[in-house]
């Protein structure tokens, strides 16, 4: 076996040992996209035997930044066929966000790699309707309060004769 042969395996092995996992203090991974899993009949027009459509796309996140488009199909996650869109985003949310994650898309009947997408932080999810409620009620608490103090200063400003 040749020296350089030798010292490639040695790389590759060190790449995979020191590859990054989803790791417990890692906050959850996001792509930025929404994606729907391909009926049966849409893999078939498309060519595919699994994967998913991708349905929107965040702008400035992830996978705008490598390109990834909607309607694009995701075939491959870390080189592992794209079971289902819970699958995908199950994984995308364990690996984490700093994780590079290597994508294969279709678009136009061409499978390309899109490349290593760098997972973000899972931004927080939107607030609830009661949380909603309550910060409006709490709002109109803090306006009621400052319209009590203006009309207090008004008050005694008309009283100084201002």
């Amino acid at each position: 076996m040749s020296r350089a042969l030798v010292v490639f395996a040695l790389f590759l092995a060190l790449v995979l040992l020191l590859k990054p996992t989803a790791a417990a203090s890692r906050a959850p991974g996001w792509m930025g996209i929404v994606v729907a899993d391909l009926t049966p009949d849409q893999c078939s027009a498309a060519g595919v035997k699994r994967g998913v459509q991708v349905v929107e796309v965040e702008p400035g996140g992830p996978a705008d930044r490598k390109d990834i488009e909607e309607g694009d199909l995701i075939t491959r996650y870390e080189d592992q066929p794209v079971r289902s869109a819970a699958w995908l985003m199950g994984r995308i949310r364990r690996d984490g966000a700093g994780f590079l994650a290597s994508v294969h898309v279709m678009r136009d009947g061409k499978e390309s790699w899109a490349g290593l997408v760098t997972l973000a932080a899972a931004p927080p999810p939107p607030p609830s309707p009661a949380e909603i409620e309550e910060r409006i009620a709490a709002l109109e608490r803090e306006i009621d309060a400052l319209s009590s103090r203006v009309a207090a200063l008004e008050n005694v400003s008309s009283k100084n004769g201002d």
